[in-house]
């Protein structure tokens, strides 16, 4: 009788199934499972991500003076910073020896730099009518840019635009997305910058596009003194 009896007993633990103890024991390992997954999606997010490079200066040490231009600090419009959030920026309004003016923007992105997509051309109350490739002659060589025919705040403008990361210029939003995506993978870094020069067109079109790529040559060396290599 014993015997049927103890069989009885085991035979109703395999019908009712493990103990409570045994599931807490499943439930805890399910919940370090979870954890140690989100621990490591975060360790390859960061690994992917690279480590943050900071600026070789601070733009604030941005020359305010480059040869005829002369340049004082302009406000960024905060929507198109709260969007795309960069670590570091440099926004300045230049004139030069006549008083036609040029707007620098410049948004730096210590990590993740696909962020210098979000809003590129122009912000606030903008209308893009056009963007082809461009090239402005550099001596020798040439900057490939894009340019754009924008209307801003009701005023018509060019904007010459490209993505900057280390020296290496672009124009095409994939093309960066990918040399990030490269970089990130074989030098653990994601850093990377927006460049845009605005200028009114105050009389014809062409001279504004002139006025955009004579302050361009004169700012882009002093601009890749404070860029990371």
């Amino acid at each position: 009788m014993d015997g049927v009896r103890s069989g009885h007993r085991h035979a109703g633990r395999g019908l009712l199934g493990p103990g409570k103890g045994s599931e807490d024991r499943v439930s805890r390992a399910k919940f370090l499972g979870a954890l140690g997954t989100l621990l490591l999606a975060a360790v390859v997010l960061q690994a992917s991500l690279g480590h943050a490079v900071p600026l070789r200066e601070s733009f604030e040490r941005f020359p305010r003076r480059l040869g005829a231009w002369v340049g004082s600090n302009e406000a960024p419009d905060p929507e198109a910073l709260a969007r795309a959030r960069p670590d570091e920026y440099l926004s300045r309004r230049y004139g030069d020896a006549a008083g036609r003016p040029v707007v620098l923007y410049v948004a730096y992105f210590a990590r993740e730099s696909s962020r210098a997509q979000v809003q590129a051309v122009c912000w606030g109350s903008c209308q893009v009518r056009d963007v082809k490739p461009h090239r402005v002659r550099l001596g020798p060589s040439a900057l490939e840019v894009n340019r754009a025919w924008v209307v801003q705040d009701g005023e018509p403008a060019v904007v010459l635009y490209w993505y900057q990361l280390g020296h290496t210029t672009l124009r095409d939003p994939y093309r960066a997305k990918l040399d990030q995506a490269l970089r990130a993978l074989l030098g653990r870094r994601s850093d990377g910058a927006l460049v845009r020069v605005s200028a009114p067109v105050r009389g014809e079109p062409e001279e504004a596009l002139a006025r955009a790529e004579g302050f361009l040559r004169a700012a882009l060396p002093e601009l890749l003194r404070y860029l990371p290599e």
